[in-house]
């Protein structure tokens, strides 16, 4: 990747409707998306009632799919297919 963005944060709602990667279950895009907004593993496992520890494997898997060195290169990359494309590509 060339470019890394920073983690965005907002107090505003996180939008539910968001760029789609085909190597992602559905599961696994709303962690991510929770993620991409700066929630911590504890806040994405209360947001969707799930264990942290759930919440720990899928981001491992995200990682691991998406070729991703850290959560921080996750979210740049949700927020630049989100920004350009309005959707993975």
């Amino acid at each position: 990747m060339k470019h890394l963005g920073v983690v965005f944060q907002t107090d505003a709602p996180i939008p539910m409707a968001w760029p789609h990667h085909p190597m992602l279950t559905t599961r696994q895009q709303d962690i991510l998306r929770e993620a991409a907004y700066g929630k911590s593993n504890a806040e994405i496992a209360q947001t969707l009632h799930i264990s942290v520890e759930t919440v720990k494997t899928h981001v491992r898997q995200i990682l691991m799919r998406l070729e991703a060195r850290n959560r921080t290169e996750l979210a740049a990359m949700y927020q630049q297919a989100l920004h350009h494309h309005g959707r993975w590509q």
